[in-house]
């Protein structure tokens, strides 16, 4: 028999939002910390405030426990409860609290039981905190296996993170981790390429990020939503480009950090198109770009282009970048002649921002 999970899909919008999250919350916890099936019936007797239990799919053993830490051998004829994957069935009774509150909690010892069981069935050997950090990290883990690994890495399950992920050489990784505030870095480790990063809130705009390196960082989320935090990271890695000089941004339009939040609907070109569907197709705007980029001062000339799309006037890109108007207006004018389309006209400049941003994803494996 397969596991049937309760419906509540309308009771918990009856509850405050802080109740429901209080609720969540209590049995998160009890499965990040691979809590046993009898802490779950135990934790779900003291939030209903009623008596919670389980009974074996032949219905020969039954287990229950109260508000109070009593255990008795007894099932109710009259209990509201939900079988787990086995035909084990979890239940609680005599509970006095409202409906929405009551369906709320079957519904998460549903899922903190078999968990619980699933972890109590199927040991698994011990990881090391580097494979740890990447089990947490990954999609593909179940929740006990995530849950595992973050009693490794020894994460609070309350707390909220933000992920980041870096991109430069492995010989850089300790100077970008010393720059960071020590109370900060949770956790650290290399995934592939990428040196992924635990951090206790996001880091500072002002980061000095190594020579050759790079970094995209997302939002903060709770434990279970960590392969949704760094995927976002990984998203926004793709935007940021290698720092030339090791030390804190000096213009927005370096980008040596970015922040996923920032991107807005960005996001999608990143999501959407692989950098080998990306090196495939051609189009004339982005082959001009690359032409003006080999070119002798190729990279100012990137900048600058970047810089006048971003703001929309050569005065203040030239405050930007600290130059004359002049030579702004040169750059532009010598582009304009390859690109073969004035960036100044309307929509010249958002066509310019596409081929840039196409560029940048291309290229930022």
């Amino acid at each position: 028999m397969g596991a049937e999970m309760p419906s509540i899909a309308e009771a918990p919008g009856e509850l405050a939002p802080e109740r429901v999250l209080a609720v969540v919350r209590v049995f998160d916890r009890l499965i990040a910390g691979s809590a046993s099936l009898d802490d779950v019936l135990a934790a779900a007797a003291r939030e209903g405030e009623c008596l919670a239990g389980m009974s074996t799919a032949d219905g020969r053993n039954h287990r229950a426990v109260d508000g109070t830490g009593e255990w008795s051998a007894t099932r109710p004829e009259e209990r509201r409860g939900a079988l787990l994957a086995d035909g084990t069935e979890v239940w609680v009774a005599g509970c006095c609290l409202p409906e929405a509150h009551v369906e709320l909690v079957v519904e998460r010892l549903w899922v903190a039981a078999g968990v619980a069981l699933r972890q109590a069935r199927d040991p698994r050997p011990v990881i090391d905190p580097t494979t740890a950090l990447e089990v947490v990290l990954s999609a593909s883990a179940d929740e006990v296996e995530r849950a595992r690994a973050l009693r490794v890495l020894e994460l609070s399950p309350a707390r909220q993170v933000v992920v980041a992920a870096y991109d430069g050489p492995p010989s850089t990784d300790a100077d970008l981790l010393s720059a960071l505030p020590a109370e900060t870095v949770l956790r650290a480790g290399r995934i592939g390429s990428r040196l992924a990063l635990v951090l206790a809130g996001p880091p500072d705009s002002e980061l000095p990020i190594p020579r050759r390196g790079r970094m995209g960082f997302g939002s903060a989320y709770d434990w279970h939503e960590l392969p949704r935090a760094w995927h976002q990271a990984r998203v926004a890695l793709r935007y940021a480009l290698r720092s030339s000089h090791g030390g804190p941004q000096r213009a927005f339009t370096e980008a040596t950090i970015v922040d996923f939040a920032d991107l807005g609907a960005w996001a999608i070109l990143a999501e959407h198109l692989p950098v080998e569907r990306l090196r495939l197709a051609y189009h004339p705007d982005v082959a001009a770009l690359d032409r003006l980029v080999e070119q002798a001062g190729g990279d100012d000339m990137r900048c600058t282009l970047e810089t006048v799309a971003a703001t929309g006037s050569i005065r203040q890109a030239a405050a930007v970048l600290h130059l004359h108007h002049n030579s702004v207006a040169h750059r532009v004018a010598r582009a304009e002649a390859e690109l073969g389309f004035q960036i100044g006209v309307p929509y010249g400049r958002s066509r310019l921002l596409v081929a840039l941003i196409i560029q940048r994803l291309r290229d930022n494996v």
